[in-house]
């Protein structure tokens, strides 16, 4: 009997034990349950904190985990492309191997907040079209818009007979940007193409973003229009701070030999724009497009530069006059007056024999217009006469 109460009494305590046992693992299974951070209470807040503080990696100083996150986080190539089995946008293969670095950022919030914005500032996202990019920007959050700093877009320009009326030679199109939330790179929707072609895209850009701003016209026309408004885009150029981007373009143009000056070249290139080389830059784009335009118009511009020139430096002279380096400064200029003059004269002589053979041109068709008169002439007399003749004999 007391055999029996024994055994009754060391069941009855494993049950309670066995009770006890499952009670505080639902209650740890209830402990290790994931807090809704978003939605959680100061004191959920505050054991989240906790929890941070009590990760090993936290403990490094910050200046040795922000050595961590540039390694693990920067210098990448994120190249998004089209799933045409899922129907979305994903990874390339290549990026594929990367992109589980991006996903750090997720671990906890703490380590959110301190490398959030590296994945964006410091890596290079590529995309195929413009269609991925928008897409791009809608998954954005607006604190995150503001610090992409470089992108890939590789963009097809389509043949002409695809484009739309007010895309056709002869037009000014100016596009806004995407979208107004991404103020740091603003790309227009227009297939993009840079270059001294029939058709032209002048990048414009500004203070903190990249605009592209496409420009069509013919060259025979709305060539004041095109100069003003490529004033105005290489005068952007030169306020804004260094953007880097690449772009490669192609083109599906057949080639027109009747429009072998203007065919449409293949691009591929990476501009690093810098205030430094700015103006020389667009110097050499103003340069082109003026020998592009007219000749004459060109060689204007030329004297006209070189006039300002000589001006500021005889200015320049008569402040500096005393030196003694004045009299080399001086005919240096002396030089440079005499060089000036004979361009001068030999755009004069130019203009001149341009004009002479005009004029002998026109003499020579308005001779030629005479001699065709007076020939005409000379046969109606002479069938008026003839037309005389027969009606005396008759």
């Amino acid at each position: 009997m007391a055999n029996r109460d024994s055994s009754s009494k060391k069941r009855k305590a494993s049950a309670e034990d066995e009770i006890a046992g499952t009670s505080s693992r639902e209650g740890s299974k209830r402990i290790a349950r994931p807090f809704n951070l978003n939605k959680g209470s100061h004191e959920m807040m505050t054991i989240a904190s906790q929890n941070d503080t009590n990760v090993p990696f936290f403990k490094l100083p910050r200046e040795l985990r922000d050595e961590i996150y540039h390694l693990a986080l920067t210098g990448h190539v994120f190249e998004l492309c089209y799933d045409e089995r899922n129907k979305r946008a994903t990874c390339s293969a290549e990026s594929k191997s990367i992109a589980s670095v991006a996903h750090l950022p997720r671990t906890c919030r703490r380590l959110y907040g301190e490398t959030s914005a590296l994945v964006y500032s410091k890596n290079v996202f590529k995309f195929p079209d413009i269609g991925l990019f928008t897409q791009f920007v809608e998954a954005l959050l607006p604190a995150h818009q503001p610090q992409v700093r470089s992108i890939e877009l590789e963009v097809v320009l389509l043949e002409l007979s695809n484009l739309p009326p007010w895309r056709m030679p002869g037009h000014v199109m100016v596009e806004g940007p995407l979208d107004s939330r991404f103020p740091t790179i603003k790309i227009s929707t227009a297939k993009a193409l840079i270059g001294l072609c029939k058709m032209i895209l002048v990048v414009r850009l500004e203070l903190s973003m990249l605009e592209f701003v496409m420009v069509h016209f013919c060259l025979e026309g709305f060539k004041l229009l095109v100069h003003r408004f490529m004033n105005e885009s290489l005068l952007a150029l030169q306020r804004c701070p260094w953007v880097d981007i690449s772009i490669s373009a192609s083109q599906d143009i057949p080639y027109d030999a009747t429009t072998a000056n203007f065919n449409v070249p293949l691009f591929s290139f990476k501009w690093r724009w810098l205030q430094r080389v700015l103006p020389k830059l667009t110097e050499k784009v103003k340069t082109d497009l003026l020998k592009t335009w007219d000749e004459e118009v060109y060689q204007n511009a030329q004297v006209a530069k070189r006039a300002k020139v000589i001006s500021a430096k005889k200015a320049q002279v008569e402040k500096d006059r005393g030196e003694p380096e004045c009299a080399a400064t001086v005919k240096k200029l002396e030089a440079e007056v005499q060089k000036s003059e004979a361009w001068e004269s030999k755009l004069k002589a130019s203009r001149e024999r341009k004009k002479a053979a005009d004029d002998r041109k026109r003499i020579a068709e308005e001779t030629k217009q005479q001699l065709a008169a007076e020939k005409a002439k000379t046969a109606v007399t002479k069938v008026v006469c003839g037309k005389k003749e027969q009606a005396k004999m008759a």
